[in-house]
């Protein structure tokens, strides 16, 4: 009996030392990457450089895609080590996408340009501010 029990709990330990180590690939930070760094600003001053009034706004918004999609793809290349910050630049890319749809659709208003500007440049700073603070 105690032979099956020990068993048991040899089973069980190894079993949960396996699901462990993806646990900690979902919360390990990363390190300061300068190449990241760059292109983070790059991405903040994108979205401060989106006008709603200028004629030119597909191309503004579309720069701001190309530095986004920069960065995850550089980020997902170095592995997921890099799964924090691609966590963070994931969602002002959904954001982006929205921007996108409404300006190609016509469907496209000041008020909704200044929301999608107040939501793009509070995920922007958030995301500078944590891929920058990195040691």
């Amino acid at each position: 009996m105690r032979n099956y029990i020990l068993i048991f709990i040899m089973a069980f330990t190894l079993t949960g030392c396996a699901g462990t180590v993806e646990n900690v690939k979902s919360w390990v930070p990363s390190f300061w990457d300068d190449q990241q760094s760059e292109r983070i600003v790059d991405i903040r001053l994108a979205a401060r450089r989106i006008h709603c009034d200028s004629p030119e706004i597909g191309a503004q918004v579309q720069t701001l895609r190309d530095h986004i999609d920069w960065f995850l793809l550089y980020s997902e290349s170095k592995g997921w080590q890099q799964n924090d910050v691609v966590r963070l630049v994931e969602p002002m890319s959904e954001t982006v996408e929205g921007f996108e749809e409404r300006i190609a659709g016509g469907k496209f208003s000041p008020a909704y340009c200044a929301i999608k500007l107040g939501i793009l440049q509070t995920q922007t700073d958030t995301a500078a501010e944590a891929v920058l603070g990195r040691y």
